[in-house]
């Protein structure tokens, strides 16, 4: 190996902590998060697990962590609270409706099929604290036992993915109306003050969920936050 190549392996070397942090990974049952941004923190919380009809009642077990990201000025720019279970060798039926809404942005990706459901609304913006109080299940349990920071303005996602092996994923999120969201085009119409590039990101999150409930991986990557760029300062 000359000096050049030698040069080269060492640089490699030192980038290569440097590649790790710009990616956050964070596992919530068979799931692994992958975070575009290194500033998520994440938090074990307490929620109910997933009711299941099996011919009779019954509860499969999950995780459910909440991962925040906090802008410079260490206030919340989007929380998640993910939900999800280690799947299981028997079969499980999972109902949920995804019926359309007036106000939210709606995606039903199996078509009107209630058994193993893969719905996604969004919507907003709305007040967020008052929402992660009351209409979020899942972040109301959480926030009994835990603090949890929200966006004080923020669009709301929530997203509900099964299959027939008890596989399951919930998400609530909690999404800063400054995010400019994605630019691309969304699948359905868009309705009243929601920005067309934060239901665009929540196609493709859903996207995400649903290829993470099929793959041995369980890789779940979250499109990227993305906050308008600041102001230039005035000039004096």
């Amino acid at each position: 190996m000359n000096k050049f190549e030698r040069a080269l392996v060492c640089a490699v070397a030192a980038l290569a902590p440097l590649m790790a942090q710009a990616q956050t990974k964070v596992e919530v049952g068979r799931v692994k998060l992958v975070l575009a941004e290194s500033g998520w923190k994440e938090l074990d919380v307490v929620s109910e697990d997933l009711g299941v009809d099996k011919g009779v009642s019954g509860m499969i077990r999950g995780k459910a962590k909440v991962v925040t990201l906090y802008d410079a000025g260490d206030e919340p720019v989007a929380t998640m609270l993910v939900y999800a279970t280690w799947g299981s060798n028997l079969s499980l039926r999972i109902e949920s409706r995804c019926p359309s809404d007036d106000v939210l942005y709606v995606r039903d990706f199996t078509k009107g099929r209630n058994a193993a459901p893969e719905c996604l609304k969004v919507g907003g913006p709305f007040n967020g604290d008052r929402m992660a109080s009351t209409a979020l299940r899942r972040f109301r349990q959480a926030r009994e036992t835990s603090q949890v920071d929200v966006p004080s303005a923020a669009y709301v996602l929530i997203g509900d993915f099964a299959a027939g092996n008890g596989a399951a994923i919930e998400i609530e999120a909690l999404i800063d109306a400054r995010v400019v969201g994605l630019e691309a085009q969304p699948v359905g119409a868009v309705p009243g003050l929601l920005a067309p590039g934060i239901a665009a990101w929540g196609d493709a999150l859903g996207e995400a969920a649903r290829s993470a409930l099929r793959s041995m991986s369980g890789e779940l990557r979250v499109p990227p936050v993305k906050l308008p760029p600041a102001d230039p300062p005035a000039a004096n």
